[in-house]
């Protein structure tokens, strides 16, 4: 029997390029769980079916950021460019930092707003910050996006991303990162 990702009401979740928040659950006439959800500082409403879990998922929620930061972190801690810088400043601390990232992403992609931090301050302190670094980063990125995500999913997410990216590299390195992959 299919398993379905289970949602409390007031929950975030990222859907067709929209963050929304669960409103009410109900179950289909086939007995699977459906959710309608509210556009954040809106009133469309729509039902959402939520994703079968063993499946890319086609829905972003707190869970599914987890997930990809847990992911992502892990191939950044393996990576020959990236790795290194980061074990210089968490020292395989990964916990904090990854809780960081979760709250980090939330705010970005769900409209969560228990994050407090400036990322421009962060990577300002990191010396040996290179343009080929933020590129790395992003294939990473978009490699990860995609292994969770439907390619739309993925693809929108990314694109935040790579906003981010040429966001901080002007912030920090005094020019825009424009290398950016084919999404």
């Amino acid at each position: 029997m299919a398993q379905f990702r289970e949602y409390e009401i007031g929950a975030r979740v990222f859907f067709d390029g929209t963050p929304y928040e669960v409103v009410e659950r109900a179950n289909t006439r086939w007995g699977s769980p459906t959710y309608r959800v509210r556009e954040l500082g809106g009133e469309v409403k729509r039902w959402l079916p939520p994703p079968l879990l063993e499946k890319k998922s086609k829905i972003l929620d707190k869970s599914g950021v987890r997930a990809f930061v847990e992911r992502f972190y892990a191939k950044v801690a393996e990576d020959g460019l990236l790795g290194p810088v980061f074990e210089r400043r968490i020292h395989g601390e990964w916990g904090p930092h990854l809780d960081t990232m979760v709250l980090f992403w939330s705010a970005v992609l769900l409209r969560e707003m228990n994050y407090r931090g400036s990322p421009p301050a962060a990577h300002r302190a990191i010396e040996e910050l290179e343009p080929k670094m933020f590129k790395r980063w992003l294939e990473l990125f978009h490699e990860t996006m995609h292994e969770l995500f439907e390619a739309p999913l993925a693809d929108s997410l990314y694109e935040r991303a790579a906003r981010i990216a040429h966001m901080l590299s002007a912030n920090v390195l005094g020019q825009p990162f424009t290398e950016l992959l084919e999404a």
